[in-house]
């Protein structure tokens, strides 16, 4: 295999295109599918006993990051598409590490908990309702758009603009670091399917291929360190991974590559080549 890391043959990666096309499209739909990511609807759902339709996404969201981790996120997340437009704007890497428990401590933990709360005073769910929403009027089929009302558009652009001023100040998908309340049902399913081992959608490397150029690195929206990452653990083992594969289009040397299988190479403990011989 060449050396080169700047093959100038590569081109234009054709799935990525396709990724980019969809995910972007998944933000145009929002008006349609907002009330169907509420994080307000599940707890005014809840409130009446009525498991709605945001409900039955998150509980979708978590079940699927089991097999395919958070494929939602890089592939057809709104908030996800309209991230990847504002990197046009603010570029930057958005810091990983401890800032990533903001979703969690701020944001996931209360909120679940007011939706215990009113659930647990509710009695239990006692219907099943995908298109409910307080202001449904029942018959009207134009109501399955979220988008439609005077108010909604209020709705609409405050999480638009909350998307975007995070965005702008703390670098590209930051809103997916920080501030996402979907995010965490797709964490705990990629931490749990990634621990576990069992066949699963996931990024693998061949270390031997490596040649540490970091392209991989520059490539992941979610700026992560993929390179220190892969050597490490030989998959990309963060639950901050949105399984884009921007990583896989940029490396240079085939080391990376998304796979169902796991063929995980075995350390050898320090001293076993000594016991050989």
């Amino acid at each position: 295999m060449s050396d080169n890391l700047d093959n100038p043959k590569r081109g234009i990666n054709k799935k990525q295109v396709a990724r980019k096309a969809f995910v972007i499209t998944g933000f145009l739909l929002l008006p349609v599918v907002l009330n169907y990511l509420s994080p307000y609807l599940i707890i005014a759902g809840a409130a009446q006993a009525i498991l709605n339709g945001s409900a039955i996404v998150f509980l979708i969201f978590f079940l699927s990051s089991l097999v395919i981790g958070r494929y939602w996120c890089g592939w057809m997340c709104p908030g996800g598409g309209f991230g990847e437009i504002c990197t046009s704007v603010q570029p930057k890497p958005a810091k990983d590490g401890w800032l990533n428990a903001i979703k969690y401590i701020f944001v996931f933990i209360p909120w679940m908990t007011v939706i215990l709360i009113f659930l647990v005073m509710a009695g239990g769910y006692s219907s099943v309702d995908f298109f409910w929403n307080p202001g449904k009027v029942p018959g009207d089929p134009i109501q399955i758009i979220s988008v439609v009302e005077p108010y909604s558009y209020i709705v609409y652009y405050s999480v638009v603009g909350g998307i975007f001023i995070l965005n702008l100040a703390a670098g590209k998908r930051a809103f997916c670091h920080y501030g996402c309340w979907m995010a965490p049902f797709l964490t705990l399913g990629t931490k749990i399917k990634n621990v576990l081992k069992y066949p699963s959608y996931h990024i693998e490397a061949d270390t031997s291929l490596c040649k540490h150029c970091k392209k991989c690195n520059d490539a992941c929206q979610m700026s992560l360190d993929v390179e220190r990452i892969v050597n490490e653990k030989q998959f990309v083992d963060s639950v901050e991974c949105i399984m884009c594969g921007s990583c896989v289009a940029a490396c240079p040397t085939g080391t990376l590559k998304t796979t169902w299988r796991w063929h995980l190479k075995k350390e050898e403990e320090p001293g076993a080549d000594i016991v050989r011989e």
